[in-house]
This record gives C-alpha cells, structure tokens and sequence, in this order.
C-alpha cells in the first residue's frame, strides 16, 4: 500500500499525464494498436516509477493467430498494470463492473473495448459474455481473472476458478492461455518502497481439441492445474 500511496503522492502528474493520454486514443477510428500502445506505455512508466521488477517469459507461446481468451490468476492491484506492460500483442480485460469507472483505470478500460462483467446481474453478465465472444470470434484476445477476487493474505496461493467464464472458449472455440501471476501481490501490498520484482508466465496454449467436449467446471480445473503447476515451479525457484 505504501507504494500505492507514493505513486499517486509523488507522481500524481504523471497519472494525469498518463490518463489524458489514454483517454486521447479512446476515439471512434483510433487503431487498436495505438490506443494499446498508449496503455502500455503508461503500465512501463507506472512500473518504473513504483520501483517494480517484472520478469515476463512465454510469449512466444502465444497462439500465432489473434482470438484468443488468456486466463490468469489474481494476485493484486499490479496484475493489469503487469499484463499490460509484459504483453506486445494487443488485449483487453473483462474487469468487475464496479471498477469500470475508477480513476484512473477507467481511461484504460475504455480505450481497449473492456467489457465489465456485472456479477450481481445474471442477464448482465451473461450479455457481456456475449459480447467477449463475439470480440474473439473477430479476432480481439481478452484476458480474464476466473477467481474474481484477490485479498492481501491471498498472495501465491489460489481460490476457486469461477466457471462462467469458461463459457467463452466453449462457446467459440478459441484457444485458451493460462497465464501465471508470481508475487505480483508485492508490488502495491508489501510495505516500504525497496524494489520489488514479480514474473508473469505465458503458459502452453489449450487448443479446442484438448478441452472439447469438457464441461466449464471441467476447463475451470483444467486451467487452474496448469496454473497451481507453474506457481510450485516458480516457488521451487
């Protein structure tokens, strides 16, 4: 929290700067590519200015064609920030709609075609999944957080893998990439301002004909193994 605290304090003006600059490219006809490149650029400047280490791998492992949904488990309020500075290829994010218009995020989500997801509206959310599956059927990669929540004790260990979402890849049949989030908790909840350094990992694709015929509580397990299997990797150092 205290470096949460001390980049919104000390660099106040580069939040301002940053979300003017998003927010900029948030415009009818504005390539994707630019206003993805705009956020990722404002996820480079929050990471140095906070002081944080992000070692990413596995990009390579990326599915050469877009379309995809990337499923990653929550850690903090780092985790967008990561993706987004960890990733060359353009995605966007299906956050809770109660963060939808937070500040300064809001320009982010905006500016990439986010689509909330209302958890406490049924018909809601289910027309936001809708929605994401038609974005990936036209090419666009969303990432999505299957656990929801995230608490300062949580750290490397994981909750359930909500299914609902898994209705996505079933529904389209894209591939799925399970990414793993390592002590990307550190980043804004530890204490002090010592550099800090945390690791995102692409993992192997789940293509359509692993988890076909599968159901969503199904894939849910199925992602999160390969998730819990990266994390003990990454612990074991």
């Amino acid at each position: 929290m205290t470096r949460f605290v001390f980049l919104f304090v000390f660099n106040l003006h580069w939040v301002f700067i940053l979300y003017f600059s998003i927010k900029k490219t948030a415009k009818p006809g504005v390539p994707l590519e630019k206003r993805y490149s705009a956020a990722r650029r404002a996820a480079f400047v929050i990471s140095k200015k906070s002081r944080i280490t992000l070692k990413s791998s596995g990009m390579e492992r990326l599915p050469e064609k877009d379309g995809f949904v990337l499923f990653a488990n929550h850690q903090g309020r780092y985790d967008g920030i990561g993706i987004l500075a960890s990733s060359d290829r353009p995605l966007s994010f299906a956050p809770d709609a109660k963060r939808e218009n937070v500040f300064p995020i809001n320009s982010v989500f905006k500016a990439l075609d986010a689509k909330p997801i209302d958890k406490t509206n049924r018909r809601a959310a289910l027309k936001a999944i809708s929605e994401i599956e038609t974005a990936v059927t036209e090419g666009r990669n969303y990432i999505i957080f299957p656990e929801g929540i995230y608490d300062d004790s949580k750290r490397n260990s994981l909750y359930k893998f909500h299914s609902g979402c898994m209705r996505i890849p079933l529904n389209t049949g894209c591939p799925i990439v399970p990414v793993c989030l390592y002590d990307t908790y550190k980043p804004f909840n530890a204490k002090g301002l010592r550099r800090v350094t945390c690791a995102i990992e692409y993992l192997d694709p789940i293509y359509y004909e692993e988890y076909r015929g599968l159901k969503p509580k199904e894939v849910a397990e199925l992602v999160k193994s390969r998730i819990s299997e990266a994390l003990e990797r990454l612990s074991a150092g």
